[in-house]
């Protein structure tokens, strides 16, 4: 089985945090990383920190 996720409020999220550089974003969400995809593409420089 191939695994296949859309976050959810993605759009509405993303507006929401107002991302900028030089801050910290933490995704607490569970799923596909969908969200954290979408904030590191608005970043230069970030880390992602995933605890399964």
């Amino acid at each position: 089985m191939e695994f296949n996720h859309k976050p959810v409020l993605l759009e509405e999220c993303i507006e929401g945090l107002n991302i900028q550089e030089g801050k910290i974003y933490v995704d607490g969400t569970l799923g596909g990383a969908g969200h954290s995809y979408e904030i590191a593409k608005k970043l230069n420089r970030y880390r992602l920190i995933n605890r399964n």
